[in-house]
């Protein structure tokens, strides 16, 4: 049993990497919608995750049946196996389960005694459910799925992107670089290091003891532990036990007590080394009646200072001037460049049910989703951010939404697109050079996925394109936005020429309608519309 577990590591692991890289980019034109997953959902391992499922569900005071229903599966093998999920199948367990064995000579050389703190985890999950009822959330930083994925989207895929792409340059390795697999655009992203040294750090904690991070720190572990105090199938001891402790000092999750005769069920992992190791076969897993397990034993004035850890988050995060709304729902925010991708919740809704899992920022096509920093305060870290001048928003694009576990962006068609307003394009005439120089330049107007530039003459008057030849020749007009048709995708500031960091047309959160409804947005869209010569119509 203890290799099948094994192999199940392995097993879960790989799909979790195929999963991780997994995008497919067919458009279903019958619904309007792009692929993604072949067999599973990309975000699988994500959304059967009941930390970050009912977390989000808590800080966001809603429930979605979806959310819900994916994190069945998980909560009824607890019910049966314990904590089955952190020994078979979870893939941070994998990875630090390899990374154990490899600092096991530095554990060694350096103590005899291995340091964990198991009950510190629990506090940690107290300070989690803390903060999500209080509306913010903080499961994100800790939770080991999430944690993963991120860290791998920022950390590690735009490194492998590019080595791909160098490798993919030399004669016979172009097979390497997939357009289904990779961005079109080169990966980037801000935080990355920082992303990636948590989970290397996390990693690292085996030289202080054996799945240092699943005993002392996991908070979903915690709460698999709650709901595995009394499960079905359990490890259990027979007569033949002689109490030679050789199971109790080879535990990896230090779950046996009692001259290894009782057992935690919160930290049993149901790894099979005890099983394997009894050298008088007296220990087994399987159901029976109840047993009475080790005490949990939580300290009181420490589970109240994780409550009160997790409620100065949650309070300080929730009540920062990012999230205020004003009286028609639209959330005041500070920075005018905190642009969220379309089918978005509204600000405050979507930094409630966000996980910072990463998800969406991978697949995006363009690399245009980056992750946050001080762009919507404290509650809105490591949340996406669609910054244009890195890529734009793509017309025939809708990953985003069909990757995220907990409809903080919420899934929407390609059609749909075109009244998802999350942002406006604004010209700034002291760089544009139609405005500040009068010459010629079509490039916004010419790239622009939903014809939302028109342009007027000196008197006002509405002109088709303007004529002429070369940057000398006097502009018969001048450019301007139409609020109506501009839903902020950024493709004029991706391609706008103008010199420097700065594009000559930006987009900004002006013009953020995701306090409202679709509905409502396109009846609003409708009430504004104004039909163009050279321009489609409504829809």
């Amino acid at each position: 049993m203890k290799t099948v577990r094994r192999v199940s590591q392995l097993l879960f692991l790989l799909l979790f990497l195929v999963l991780f890289f997994q995008t497919a980019r067919q458009i279903d034109w019958a619904d309007g919608r792009m692929s993604v997953g072949a067999f599973l959902p990309a975000d699988f391992f994500l959304r059967i995750d009941p930390l970050l499922g009912w977390t989000a569900l808590a800080a966001s005071r809603t429930f979605l049946v979806s959310v819900a229903l994916w994190t069945v599966p998980v909560l009824l093998l607890t019910l049966l196996f314990g904590r089955a999920f952190c020994g078979w199948i979870c893939p941070l367990g994998t990875l630090i389960d390899g990374a154990d064995k490899g600092v096991r000579p530095i554990r060694e050389r350096r103590t005899n005694r291995e340091r964990s703190w198991p009950r510190l985890k629990y506090y940690v999950l107290a300070a989690v459910a803390a903060s999500a009822l209080l509306g913010s959330q903080l499961v994100w930083l800790l939770d080991p799925i999430a944690l993963t994925f991120r860290s791998l989207t920022l950390g590690f895929f735009a490194p492998l992107d590019r080595a791909v792409h160098a490798l993919s340059a030399v004669p016979g390795l172009g097979w390497m670089e997939s357009p289904a697999v990779f961005p079109d655009q080169r990966a980037a992203y801000g935080s990355g290091f920082a992303a990636l040294l948590m989970l290397a750090a996390i990693l690292a904690g085996g030289v202080l003891s054996r799945r240092f991070w699943c005993r002392s720190l996991c908070p979903l572990g915690a709460l698999l532990g709650v709901v595995a105090r009394v499960p079905l199938f359990r490890r259990r001891v027979g007569t033949g036990c002689n109490e030679c402790t050789l199971c109790q000092r080879d535990c990896k999750m230090d779950a046996i007590g009692a001259k290894g005769k009782r057992t935690s069920t919160a930290e049993c992992i149901f790894c099979y080394s005890c099983d394997e190791l009894c050298p008088q076969g007296a220990i087994r897993m399987a159901p029976g009646k109840p047993e009475k397990s080790l005490p949990l034993d939580l300290n009181r004035r420490r589970l109240v200072t994780g409550i009160g850890v997790g409620a100065v988050w949650g309070l300080g995060a929730s009540s920062a001037l990012a999230r205020r709304s004003t009286r028609d729902g639209e959330s005041r925010i500070t920075g005018k460049w905190l642009i969220r991708p379309p089918g978005s919740a509204a600000e405050e809704l979507f930094t409630e049910r966000c996980v910072r899992c990463g998800a969406c920022m991978k697949i995006c096509p363009t690399n245009g989703l980056q992750p946050a920093l001080s762009e919507g305060g404290l509650g809105a870290i490591w949340t996406p951010v669609l910054m244009p001048r890195v890529g734009e928003c793509s017309q025939n694009c809708n990953l985003c939404g069909e990757v995220c576990p907990t409809d903080a962006i919420e899934s929407f068609t390609i059609p749909e697109k075109e009244h998802l307003f999350i942002g406006r394009a604004v010209i700034n005439r002291s760089s544009c050079v139609v405005w500040e120089s009068h010459k010629q330049c079509l490039v916004c107007d010419e790239v622009c996925s939903y014809s939302a530039i028109y342009w007027l003459d000196e008197s006002g008057a509405e002109i088709g394109h303007p004529t002429g030849e070369g940057d000398a020749e006097p502009s018969q007009g001048f450019p301007y936005v139409d609020p109506a048709r501009c839903v902020g995708c950024g493709i004029c500031e991706y391609n706008c020429p103008a010199g420097g960091p700065d594009a000559a047309i930006r987009v900004t959160r002006d013009g953020d309608k995701r306090h409202l409804s679709r509905e409502e947005q396109r009846a609003w869209q409708a009430a504004n519309w104004t039909e163009r010569e050279g321009k489609p119509p409504l829809r």
